[in-house]
This record gives C-alpha cells, sequence and structure tokens, in this order.
C-alpha cells in the first residue's frame, strides 16, 4: 500500500514560482480542472527502488500545476507521486500541451531551438561530451529518443554521421525534415534498427518507465555502442525545476544506480551548466552498487532541508526588512566579467 506522510516537510515552501502569460495560466487551470474531475487522471505507484513510503514536499509544481512531488523513505528519489497514468501522459506530449505550458508555444519552442542551433547551448555540449568519448565519424549510426525537432543532432550531422530522432511531438516531429534532420513520430514502439549511439538529452526524467524503456532501447545498440544521457540535477534545487512532465528527479548517484539496473554502466559523468549533468553509459554484467542507493537517500534529504533552511532565513530576512538590501550586498560582490 502506497503511504505519503506528510508531517515532515511541513515548512516546505511549494508556491509557484515562474512567471506565467494569461495563455499558459488558463491552460493550467484547464489541467488542473480536467485532473481534478477525473478520478483516474493519476496513478499511484511505487518508487523505482520497490519503496512505498514517501515524505511528502509539495502539492503543486513551479507553475502551478496540481502535481504532488514526494521524496522516497528508502532511497531519497524525488519523484511525481501520484503522477499522470500513461494515457494521460502521452497525450500531454503528443497534443504539445506540455510545451504550450512550459514555453509559451510550442512553435516558440521551434523558433528558439532552431535560431541557438549552430554551436552553441546544450546541442553543441552534447556533441562535444560524446565527440571526446567516441569519435564522430561517417559509419556511425545514431538516435535521439525524445529528439523533439532534431536540433541535437545538427553537429553530428555535420560530421557525417547518419542520424535519426522520434519524438510524440507532432509540431517537432514535422520541423525537423525541414531542416534535413530524419524524424519519426511516436515512441518506443517505433524504434527499428541498431545504433551506436543513442541519446536521450533531458528525456530520462519525464518517463514514466525508465529501466525499461531503457532496456528496450538496449536492445538496438549494436555490442560497442554508447548511451548518453542528460538529465537536471536534482541537488541544484528550486521550485523552479519541479514540473508535473519530471516522473522522477535524479542526483548523480541515484541516476547511475536505477540506470545500472537496465544493464548499464556508467563509463564517464560529469555536469552541464548549473543544474544539469550528464552520464555515458555501455552494456555490462556488474551488479548495482548499493552504496549508491545509500548515497542517494542521504544526497536527497540533505538537499530538501537545506532548499527548507534557505527559504526560512529568506523569509525571516523579508520580515526584519533586509533581504533587498542582502540582495544588492551579494550582486555587489559577484565577480565582474571585465
Amino acid at each position: 500500500m502506497i503511504i505519503y506522510h506528510r508531517k515532515r516537510f511541513r515548512f516546505f515552501d511549494s508556491s509557484p514560482v515562474v512567471a506565467r502569460s494569461e495563455k499558459q495560466l488558463a491552460l493550467i487551470a484547464s489541467f488542473n480542472a480536467r485532473s481534478q474531475a477525473t478520478g483516474n487522471f493519476f496513478e499511484k505507484v511505487p518508487c523505482l527502488c520497490g519503496c512505498q513510503v514517501f515524505d511528502v514536499l509539495a502539492a503543486n509544481d513551479g507553475q502551478g500545476l496540481f502535481q504532488q512531488s514526494v521524496i522516497c523513505q528508502k532511497c531519497g528519489l524525488v519523484q511525481s507521486n501520484p503522477r499522470m497514468t500513461e494515457e494521460n501522459t502521452r497525450e500531454f506530449y503528443e497534443s504539445d500541451r506540455y510545451r504550450d505550458i512550459y514555453s509559451s508555444e510550442a512553435s516558440e519552442d521551434l523558433q528558439f531551438e532552431w535560431s541557438h542551433s549552430e554551436g552553441t547551448g546544450l546541442t553543441e555540449h552534447n556533441y562535444q561530451i560524446i565527440n571526446g568519448f567516441r569519435s564522430i565519424t561517417s559509419d556511425l549510426n545514431i538516435l535521439e529518443f525524445g529528439a523533439f525537432s532534431g536540433t541535437n543532432l545538427l553537429p553530428f550531422m555535420r560530421h557525417g554521421a547518419k542520424c535519426t530522432g522520434i519524438d510524440l511531438s507532432k509540431i517537432g516531429v514535422d520541423t525537423g525534415p525541414k531542416h534535413g534532420v530524419n524524424m519519426i513520430h511516436g515512441g518506443l514502439e517505433e524504434v527499428e534498427g541498431k545504433y551506436d549511439i543513442i541519446i536521450l538529452s533531458h528525456v530520462l526524467e519525464h518517463l514514466l518507465h525508465p529501466i525499461s524503456v531503457l532496456e528496450k532501447l538496449k536492445e538496438h545498440l549494436v555490442d560497442t555502442g554508447i548511451f548518453y544521457i542528460a538529465v537536471p540535477n536534482i541537488q541544484v534545487f528550486h521550485m523552479g525545476q519541479i514540473q508535473n512532465s519530471h516522473t522522477y528527479y535524479f542526483c548523480p548517484e541515484s541516476l547511475a544506480y536505477f540506470v545500472s539496473l537496465a544493464g548499464l554502466e556508467l563509463k564517464q559523468a560529469g555536469v552541464q551548466g548549473d543544474i544539469h549533468q550528464y552520464g555515458i553509459f555501455q552494456p555490462g554484467n556488474s551488479s548495482p552498487n548499493e552504496e549508491r542507493l545509500s548515497l542517494s537517500k542521504k544526497s536527497g534529504y540533505r538537499t530538501i532541508y537545506r532548499f527548507i533552511a534557505i527559504n526560512m532565513l529568506k523569509n525571516f530576512a523579508r520580515r526584519i526588512g533586509v533581504f533587498s538590501y542582502l540582495k544588492r550586498l551579494k550582486k555587489s560582490m559577484s565577480p565582474r566579467v571585465l
């Protein structure tokens, strides 16, 4: 039986923190009304580690969507629970409602991605990391699972690799081919063939069943192939990172552990910018490292307690009227780029 404890983090600040347009507010209100009116919109599930006891963190996400976030008492994995069912999750992405809520419109996401696709941002960073581990040549076959419109594949294509992107977003999949990217509309059921590299860039945290998806994708990896997985790092926690679309929130230890349950060994790990992390994995037969699960729990609870402590200090500073002064002081002490 799934149990949610609500007392430990009663001081947790779960107020919406993201600025939202009138259209976004209307979409959020519609989502909330539908989720409350439908008895089977959400489902309760055990943690990936099998535990069924959670501490409740927040009743809504950073946008104001009704989505409860919890932390597992056994492994410290932060997650959405209860979460949208598989049917509702697929509709959320296929309708591009996800993009419309979390940006301002899916079309604006496309404009941004394609205008920033030449040697900048995560697109180029992903390429540099993968190329440093496995030289990109014209004989490589690359799949990006959850590619949206395929901009991440452009640097690999420029170096001659054969690339395919797959995504549930109709608008994304329709746009990729206009820029020369081979795109497939659909999910795991549409993946065919064998690949040297499979990329999941900010996709794993959205999946309802990440371990089984990785196991199935591994069947499409050549023996010497690699997975490149990038996700947010929950250790850099703030409410803006909490999304109803993020099913799981990984720290480095939990990412390595749960990916290992799919028979994949961590070969290289690192950070992306301020709040993101990545790992390069290869098929292996080593047993999951249980110490990582223990470290994950310590990291998860430490992160949440730190967040609460900082917010309590901020609220105290506001009450005594020194918060604005401290913000200006911090800004004045920040290093300046000349």
